[in-house]
């Protein structure tokens, strides 16, 4: 019997999942003889999502330090006032993660104007409790049309942060995205 895989879209997050039947990629249906064989390699688009460059930032207590390893936005690049895009952050933790809430702050370069702030529950973009090892954090985006007062394409700057308390930060991350065209 011969292996399959599907791509399934689940909160704007594309996955790959093992099945018994075909290999559907962007609604298109296709066998998947290659499945079977020891060594496959799939080639995703673009517009599936794309790793960017980050930086860690300060934390309060490097022993208490959710350190982020990757981060991926979807789609890349995503557009004002349309369906938006997801960041998913992979981390590693060495504790149990008590916080609440996650912040995003992003805006558009140079001139800091389209400010987009947004507060996350902390069990709606990841499996609560968080425990020690890794973990994946799924946060939604969304820039309204209005918010564009220079451009419709644009790079934009964003730091995402999660705090145990109001003076220990456990993780900041930073980075850069392009927003490309208006819909």
């Amino acid at each position: 019997m011969e292996t399959f895989y599907t791509v399934e879209k689940k909160r704007n997050i594309y996955l790959l999942k093992r099945s018994r039947s075909s290999i559907e990629i962007n609604g298109h249906s296709r066998p998947a003889a290659f499945a079977s064989s020891p060594s496959v390699t799939f080639f995703v688009p673009a517009a599936l999502g794309a790793s960017v460059n980050f930086k860690n930032c300060f934390a309060t207590n490097p022993e208490r330090r959710v350190n982020v390893t990757s981060l991926k936005i979807n789609p890349y690049s995503f557009s004002l006032g349309g369906a938006g895009g997801t960041f998913t952050l992979t981390a590693n933790a060495n504790f149990n993660i008590r916080a609440e809430n996650m912040e995003l702050t992003t805006f558009s370069k140079p001139f800091m104007m389209n400010l987009v702030r947004k507060t996350y529950s902390l069990c709606n973009v990841t499996a609560c409790s968080v425990t020690p090892g890794p973990v994946v954090f799924f946060l939604p985006i969304f820039i309204p049309k209005s918010h564009s007062i220079l451009t419709p394409q644009s790079e934009y700057f964003a730091a995402i942060k999660m705090s145990e308390s109001r003076t220990n930060q456990i993780m900041c991350v930073s980075f850069e995205y392009p927003i490309i065209n208006w819909t």
